[in-house]
C-alpha cells in the first residue's frame, strides 16, 4: 500500500514569479546551459558574451578574471616572502618548511608573471571582431586556464 500523501505547494504573491523574474531565469538558464560544457569552456563564455559582433564583453571577463588572479598571486607570493625573510633552519623540518615555501613562493610567482602577460595580450585584442577573437580561443585556450592552476 502506498500511504503518502501528495506534496501540496501553497502560492503566495511572494512566490509567484513576475514577468521580468520569469525572463530573467530564462536568459540565466540559456547562459548557463552554454558555459555548461567543460571542454570548451572559454569558447562557450565567448558565445554567451557575444554582442554586436564584438567581443569586447568577453576581453572585459576575462581581463577581469586574470586581474583577480594577479592579486590573489601576488597577496601570496607577498607574504611567502616575509615568511622566507623571517625563516631560521634549526633542524630539517625547518629546512623541509623553508623548501616548500620558496617552491610556493616560485608558482605565486610565476602565476602573477602570466597573469601580467596574459592581460597585456587580451587587452591587444580588444576591439577585434568576435570572429577573430573565436579563432585565437580555439588556438590558445589552454593558456587561460595556466595561472589558475597554478
Amino acid at each position: 500500500k502506498n500511504s503518502s500523501k501528495p506534496i501540496v505547494a501553497v502560492l503566495t504573491m511572494s512566490t509567484i514569479p513576475t514577468d521580468d523574474q520569469k525572463e530573467e531565469s530564462a536568459a540565466q538558464v540559456k547562459v548557463g546551459a552554454i558555459v555548461k560544457e567543460n571542454d570548451k569552456h572559454w569558447l562557450n563564455i565567448l558565445n554567451a558574451a557575444d554582442e554586436n559582433g564584438t567581443a569586447d564583453d568577453f576581453i572585459e571577463m576575462m581581463v577581469s578574471h586574470f586581474e583577480g588572479t594577479l592579486g590573489f598571486a601576488g597577496f601570496l607570493a607577498g607574504f611567502q616572502f616575509i615568511g622566507i625573510g623571517g625563516f631560521e633552519i634549526v633542524d630539517d623540518t625547518s629546512e623541509v618548511g623553508l623548501f616548500i615555501i620558496v617552491v610556493a613562493l616560485i608558482i605565486s610567482i610565476l602565476s602573477a608573471s602570466l597573469a601580467i602577460i596574459e592581460l597585456s595580450w587580451l587587452r591587444f585584442w580588444q576591439g577585434f571582431p568576435t570572429t577573430e577573437i573565436r579563432k585565437l580561443v580555439k588556438g590558445y585556450y589552454w593558456m587561460f586556464d595556466i595561472p589558475g592552476m597554478l
